[in-house]
């Protein structure tokens, strides 16, 4: 079993950013509760960058990953036909698609 992590979130009336992973339930366990402990630490991102100028911020981290995140377990017949159909890429373990924030990435 996999889990599937989708994103979303929204700024206003600007935009919205999709985007998923698949990986490991207890790694994405860990990546949320190292995530959640790092905040208020020294150089902790209070927002998140991407493209040219567009950000998302980032005040409250368990609050962000409460209202950006939705999880799923899928079979790993499940995994492999979406890894294949959208051509997901493999980063440190996971494979990501679209505009994801890789909570370790940014802590």
């Amino acid at each position: 079993m996999k889990l599937l992590i989708k994103f979303e979130a929204e700024y206003g009336d600007e935009f919205s950013i999709y985007g998923m992973a698949i990986m490991a339930e207890a790694a994405w366990n860990q990546r949320v509760k190292t995530f959640i402990e790092l905040e208020g630490a020294e150089d902790s991102i209070t927002e998140w960058s991407f493209g040219t100028n567009q950000y998302i911020e980032v005040e409250d981290r368990e609050e962000f990953v409460r209202d950006n995140y939705s999880t799923r377990l899928i079979s790993d017949g499940e995994a492999e036909t979406l890894i294949g159909l959208l051509g997901m890429q493999k980063w440190d373990g996971e494979y990501e698609y679209g505009t994801f924030f890789n909570l370790l990435e940014y802590v």
